[in-house]
C-alpha cells in the first residue's frame, strides 16, 4: 500500500533563505501590545478605587479606636463630674492626629492644632430615658444615675467649620460617624 501525498499538497515546511529566522510579524506585535495596554489601563483604573477604599477602612478603624478611647474616658470619670462638665447644652470638642493620638489645642486661644486630622464632638445627657416592655405593655423609665454619651467623629484635616443642628454636627460636606454609649453611676464611689 502506497501512502503518498496527493498531488499539489506538501506538508513539509517551506525552506527559509540564508539568514532568515522565525519571527513575529508586525501585525502580531501590534495586536499583542494592544491587548497588553488594554489590560494595564484596566488595572491602573482600579488603583484610585482601591486607594479610596483603603482610606475609608483606615478612617473607620482609627475612628473606632478614638470613640472607644472617648467612651472609656467617660466611664473612668466621676459620674457627677461627667454630668456637670458635659451637659447637653455644651458640646465638648477633642482633636486627634492621623494615628489616633490625642492632640491638645494651643492655649490660650484654643487654636486647633495643625496635626489634628480627626475632630470629635462629645455630648453627655444625664437622666437617660430607657424604653421598657413587660409582656404586652411598653413604657419608658428615666434613670438619673445613667448618662448617655454621644460621640461624633469626622475626618477634617483642613479644620473647616462644621455646621451644627442643636449640639450635634449636621454637615453634608463631611462623613460624620455618630456613636452612643451609656455610663452608669457606680455604687462604690
Amino acid at each position: 500500500m502506497d501512502i503518498s501525498e496527493p498531488s499539489g499538497l506538501s506538508f513539509a515546511r517551506p525552506s527559509r533563505g540564508r539568514g532568515q529566522s522565525a519571527a513575529f510579524s508586525l501585525i502580531e506585535i501590534a495586536l499583542t501590545l494592544g491587548v497588553l495596554s488594554f489590560g494595564f489601563l484596566a488595572t491602573f483604573g482600579l488603583i484610585p478605587v482601591g486607594m479610596g477604599t483603603y482610606r475609608q477602612a483606615m478612617d473607620t478603624s482609627i475612628g473606632s479606636q478614638i470613640v472607644q478611647r472617648v467612651l472609656n474616658d467617660a466611664k473612668q470619670t466621676d459620674f457627677n463630674t461627667l454630668i456637670s462638665s458635659g451637659t447637653s447644652s455644651t458640646p465638648s470638642f477633642r482633636y486627634f492626629d492621623n494615628q489616633g493620638d490625642e492632640v491638645t489645642p494651643i492655649p490660650p486661644s484654643t487654636v486647633v492644632p495643625v496635626t489634628a486630622v480627626y475632630e470629635v464632638n462629645t455630648r453627655i445627657t444625664g437622666s437617660t430615658t430607657v424604653p421598657m416592655s413587660s409582656g404586652t405593655t411598653s413604657s419608658t423609665n428615666t434613670f438619673p444615675t445613667l448618662a448617655t454619651v454621644t460621640v461624633q467623629i469626622t475626618n477634617n484635616p483642613g479644620h473647616q467649620t462644621l455646621t451644627m443642628a442643636g449640639n450635634l454636627w449636621n454637615d453634608p460636606r463631611f462623613y460624620i460617624s455618630t456613636y452612643s454609649g451609656m455610663v452608669a453611676e457606680s455604687n462604690n464611689q
